[in-house]
C-alpha cells in the first residue's frame, strides 16, 4: 500500500490552490490549500503535515519570510517546497538559507509536479530516518 502524504499548499491565487486541490483529489496528496499565510500558520499549529510547499511571491508575507516564521516557531523538521514562475540562483540560494529543500517552477504539468513532490518527501523521509 502507497502511503498519503499531508500537503500544506500556500499561493495567494486562488485559481491556483482551487487547481491544484481538485487536481490531487484522491491522489497520494492530501492536499490542504490556503491563500493567506496567516491562515496556513494557523493551522500548521494544529496540524502535522509531511510538507509545506508555498509560492515565493505573495502581497503579505513572501514564501521565503514564511517558511523562515513556520520553521522558527512551529514546524522545525517539516520539508518544505518554494515555488515560482521565476527562478534565478539568487532565489535558489535564498530558499536553500531559510531550510526549503527545494524550489519547482510553477508551470509543471500535475503528473510531473505529483511525482516530483512524491519523490521529494520520501528523500527527505529516507534522510530524517539515517540522521537518528
Amino acid at each position: 500500500m502507497q502511503n498519503i502524504y499531508k500537503i500544506l499548499f500556500l499561493d495567494d491565487d486562488t485559481q491556483i490552490t482551487n487547481v491544484v486541490s481538485d487536481f490531487f483529489k484522491g491522489s497520494r496528496l492530501d492536499i490542504w490549500a490556503c491563500n493567506d499565510p496567516d491562515e496556513a500558520i494557523t493551522y500548521l499549529k494544529s496540524n502535522q503535515v509531511d510538507c509545506i510547499i508555498t509560492d515565493l511571491k505573495m502581497p503579505k508575507l513572501n514564501g521565503l519570510l514564511f517558511f523562515n516564521k513556520v520553521r522558527d516557531e512551529i514546524c522545525v523538521k517539516t520539508p518544505g517546497i518554494l515555488l515560482s514562475g521565476d527562478i534565478n540562483q539568487e532565489v535558489k540560494e535564498e530558499a536553500k538559507n531559510v531550510g526549503l529543500g527545494a524550489v519547482f517552477e510553477k508551470n509543471l504539468n500535475p503528473s510531473q509536479f505529483e511525482q516530483k513532490i512524491i519523490d521529494f518527501i520520501e528523500k527527505k523521509s529516507i534522510s530524517r530516518q539515517t540522521q537518528y
